[in-house]
């Protein structure tokens, strides 16, 4: 419960931080489905936001970039295929005006 507390008031603390900006479409990208949910589930609750997809690894998020745009991204560092790490220094260097707010 400490844990997800934490998780939750960093999210709302982004939120907030950012709420004079659009922040209609969102990404998370992290290997674990359990907490992929569950950020779904905390950030459809803050509201504000009408567009919540998801990614499993760095190369997955790349490929749905090149069809979609995205206003923030919850990216894990530590994913198979492509880490976090990865994915975000090629995403910006292909998608530079796409990313606007990245929190690792």
């Amino acid at each position: 419960v400490g844990t997800e507390m934490c998780i939750r008031d960093r999210i709302y603390s982004i939120i907030l931080h950012h709420q004079t900006k659009q922040m209609n479409r969102v990404i998370i990208v992290d290997n674990e489905i359990n907490f992929r949910h569950g950020l779904k589930t905390i950030l459809q609750n803050i509201g504000n936001i009408d567009y919540i997809e998801e990614a499993s690894n760095g190369e997955e998020f790349l490929k749905i970039l090149m069809r979609k745009d995205f206003d923030l991204v919850f990216m894990d560092l530590k994913m198979p295929v492509m880490d976090g790490i990865e994915a975000t220094k090629k995403a910006k260097k292909l998608y530079l005006y796409s990313l606007r707010y990245t929190w690792q």
